[in-house]
Order: structure tokens, then sequence, then C-alpha cells
């Protein structure tokens, strides 16, 4: 009899060779709308495209554009058949993820005969052969674009999750979480779509780990796994270029060192905290913590002095004491720190493939979007400044007045005849500041650059009564947009488009005739709709 893994790993690979073939026959054969002709372009040669890059993604595509014998006519073609090869490697691991799943669902008893090695195989077949023919996947599937990559990451990131959880309690289980740390940091080289996999991550551990669960501890533990990944997506991945930014004009504007000084000297700092903590985590000593205090009071007193407010200085203060407590509450807990350490250097391994759009930069490829060629200039091309800014926890609505207006941070540029970096703009005058009756937690209803969303807020939400967008909207109707446009419209529909049908190939704008989701059961389409045949 055939073992459940050989027949798993065999159908999972047939799977995959199914997908594949959907995916390259049906690939673009040149390039596509969007944004895929920029990225086919910048990864052939390895340039730099708009922000905030996707170095990992124009690497692969490189590689890929290698095959492309009969010259660069068939460039485009290859590197859609990388995202082919992508999503078909995410059916793979889809496949794989719903067979552990099904396992532990099917086989409790721990014996496993024929009939649940095929009901296990059969629920992997049908979730991913479902997913290999959704309208979006494969849409991104065929064409020179990052989500399918993306997607790629976020199956490969998940299945690896529950292999660490088939084996937690084994010796060196940890490098599983090793190999997503490293997974994610490369992941942040195609797009941060990947990092939403985090809170799913958090929950594998907490089920594995801890027996005695209720809703209120799983509802934490979902509030931890968004702290981690605001940590990720909002510390590691700004902070990391601001503070090689802000030694960089440190070193440069104010010591009157050479362009770079500042970037060697704090890449030196960043190693050196790594590199000991990694060893004072092993095997402490008096020797080794002593430079950890060292490089850790200087890359300390780096993340003070970045600071550029009162409200920045006292978050900052925060963090290194969350940091500090951590290593001193959690002394007996070795080898929890040891890999977290080991997970933040991975991460920033991975994140380190944005060095090629600074290489690249310095080369002056013909593509080479906002010329990132140092650390100043990369902090504002990942911070994607030419595209403003918009509210996310706390804001205006769309019709709040202005009633002052604020420096912003200035642009920095480097100036090779003066050997320094001078300011190209001020900002003087450049952040409104606005009423603030008409602010709000959580806004939905923020933009006020064009008289159309004005309408379109009004109209989800159904504020009628006010022509001159003078009232101040209750938060009530701030959540009815949220919940009826965002989650129902835009997302619900766009759900329901992939696993149920779909009305026409019209966009659509909410009204009936237009771009719905139907489930082909007339009398159920009838009570959203109404007869529209």
């Amino acid at each position: 009899m055939v073992s459940y893994r050989s027949l798993n790993n065999l159908v999972g690979w047939i799977v995959f060779l199914i997908a594949s073939a959907v995916y390259i026959l049906t690939t673009e054969p040149t390039t596509s709308f969007w944004d895929c002709g920029e990225y086919i372009a910048t990864a052939y040669k390895l340039q730099v495209g708009h922000p905030p890059g996707a170095p990992f993604f124009q690497i692969l595509g490189r590689i890929f554009s290698l095959f492309a014998f009969e010259g660069p006519s068939q460039v485009a073609q290859m590197i859609n058949i990388m995202s082919a090869l992508s999503s078909s490697f995410t059916i793979l691991f889809l496949f794989w993820s719903i067979t552990m799943l099904a396992r532990k669902l099917v086989n409790k008893d721990g014996e496993m005969t024929s009939a649940k090695t095929w009901t296990i195989l059969t629920a992997g077949i049908i979730g991913s052969l479902a997913y290999t023919f959704t309208d979006s996947f494969w849409f991104s599937a065929v064409e020179g674009e990052v989500y399918a990559m993306s997607s790629f990451f976020t199956a490969v990131v998940f299945w690896a999750a529950l292999r660490w959880e088939q084996v937690a309690d084994q010796p060196h289980a940890d490098r599983w979480l090793i190999l997503i740390a490293y997974l994610v940091g490369l992941s942040i080289g195609v797009h941060l779509l990947n990092l939403l996999a985090i809170p799913a991550i958090a929950l594998i551990v907490f089920f594995r780990k801890y027996k005695k669960q209720s809703i209120w501890r799983i509802l934490l533990v979902f509030v931890i796994s968004l702290f981690i990944l605001a940590a990720i997506m909002y510390g590691i991945i700004p902070e990391t270029i601001t503070l090689f930014a802000s030694t960089e004009l440190l070193f440069v504007n104010t010591f009157g060192l050479p362009f770079h000084s500042g970037t060697i000297f704090f890449s030196i700092v960043l190693v050196g905290i790594l590199v000991v903590g990694l060893l004072f985590s092993r095997r402490p000593s008096k020797r080794i913590s002593k430079w950890l205090y060292v490089f850790s009071g200087i890359l300390g007193l780096l993340f003070l002095a970045e600071s550029d407010s009162a409200g920045s200085l006292f978050f900052r203060v925060l963090i290194i004491a969350f940091v500090t407590g951590f290593f001193i509450l959690s002394r007996k807990l070795r080898a929890l720190q040891h890999s977290v350490i080991l997970s933040i250097v991975f991460i920033l391994i991975g994140y380190s493939s944005f060095l090629m759009l600074v290489i690249r930069s310095n080369a002056g490829t013909p593509i080479n979007e906002n010329s990132p060629k140092d650390a100043i200039s990369l902090l504002s091309y990942l911070n994607r400044e030419q595209y403003g800014d918009w509210p996310i926890f706390h804001g205006q609505y769309f019709n709040a007045p202005v009633v002052d207006q604020e420096d912003g941070k200035p642009v920095y540029i480097r100036d090779s005849s003066k050997g320094k970096y001078v300011i190209k703009d001020e900002k003087k005058g450049n952040v409104p500041v606005f009423d603030p009756e008409y602010t709000t937690v959580f806004p939905r209803m923020w933009n006020n650059t064009d008289s159309r969303y004005a309408r379109d807020y009004k109209r989800w939400t159904g504020i009628r009564s006010d022509p001159q967008n003078k009232r101040v909207p209750t938060f009530a109707e701030n959540l009815r947009f949220f919940f009826k446009y965002q989650i129902r419209h835009m997302y619900f529909r766009y759900f329901m488009w992939n696993f149920a049908g779909r009305q026409n190939a019209i966009q659509g704008h909410g009204d009936i005739l237009d771009g719905n989701w139907l489930s082909g059961i007339s009398f159920l389409d009838e009570m959203r709709l109404g007869a529209t045949g």
C-alpha cells in the first residue's frame, strides 16, 4: 500500500502541473495594461521602477528573461511565465496546507485508512483547483505583475507555519519560524501583502502552544499579532532606512565627512548589535554584555536623535523601554531572545534586496524613478512621498475646512559640488491643519481632492440635506460608508465574483444592473437585485 505521505506529494505535484499548464497556456504573449510594462522593462535590465519598488521580483524576473532565447521580443512572455509558475507553486502549497488541516480533522484517532487518505486528498484537490480557476487569481497568474509572486509568498509562509505546528515540540523546531521570518523579509521586496499572514501565524502558534483557550485569549493574541504586523510594517521596514538616512545626514552635513560615511557607520552599528545580541542570548558573559551596551547605546541615541517632535520622542522612548524590558524580564528565556533576534536578522537579510535599487540607481539606468542613490533619497522612495499622505487612524472628513498650514519635513538631495546634502524643497506651509470639529478616529470619508468623492460619500451614506458640504458627518455615517461601500461593495462583492458568479464585466457603481455578484439561484439573486433579467 502506498503511504499517505507519498500520495500527498504525488497528488500535490499533479495539481501543480495542472495549474502550470493552465496558466502557461493562457499567459500573455507580450504585456498587459497597468504596471506590467514597467515591471517587465525594469526587471529585464534591473532598472529602478516606481516607489516603493519590487527589487526581489525584478531580480527573479531578470533570471527568467535570460531564457528569452528568441531575443528581446520574448522577454515579456518569459517574465509572464514567471508569474504563471509563481501562481502554480501557490496552488501546490495551498494543496499541502489544505491536506494538513484536513488531516487534523479527519484523522483524530491517529489511524490512517484508505478512506481517510482519499477524503483528505479530495479536499486538497477540490480546494486548490477551485482557487486555481478563480477570476482574480487567474488574472494575476498570466501577467508580469507582483501579485502572483506575493500570493506565492503568502502560501509558502502559511504552509511553513503549519509545518512548524507539526513538529513544535521537537528540538530545533524554531527553524521553521526563522524560515518564515526570512520569507517575510524577501516578500517585502515583492509586495507588502504577505505581511497579512502574520495574524494567522500567531493564531497557529497560540493554538499549538497553549491548551487553555477562550475567546478573550484568542482576541488578545489577535491584537498582539497586529502589533507584530505594525512593528514590521511601521518599525523595521521604514525605521531601518530612516536611521540610515538620519545618520548619513548627521555625518555628512554636521561632521563634514564624505558621502556614505554615515551609512557605513550605521551598518557597522546595526550588524554589531545583532551579532553581539545573538552571542549574548546564547552565552551571556560580562565581555559580551559590555559590547552589547556600547552598540545598544549608540543605536538608542541615533534612534532618539532622529525624532522630530515631542510625540515622536515619547514614542521612541517607549519602544526603547519595551525592548530593554524584554531583555531584562526574559533573562531566563535565552532561547526566546535568540529566536527573536535571529528572526529580525533574517527579516533584514531578506529586506536587503532593496540594495539592488541603490546600486542600479548609481549606475544611471534609463529608467531611474526618483533616483534613490543614497540612504536619504531611498527613504523618500520607500515612503512614497510623491504620492502624498492620507489618514488611517485619525484624520479629517472630506468637507473639513483648513484652518492653518504647518511645515513638513524638508527634502534633501545630494550636491556633489558642495560635498553635502542640500535642501531642495523646504516644504514650508505644506501640511494642512484641519478644523478639529471635522476630524474623527478611523476616517473613511476623507478625500477632498475632487467633488465627485463628496457625491459618492453622500450617496453611499444617505446624506441628502447638505448641498454646501458644511455639515459634520457623524461617526455612524462614517461606519456606514465603511461597511456598505468598503466591506460589502468593494470586498465582499469582489470575493463573491471569484467563488459565486459575476453579473457582467462592467465594474458598476452600486446600481442593480452592472458588476454585481450572482449566485445563479434566481430567487436569491432577485431578493438582492430584483428582476434584472
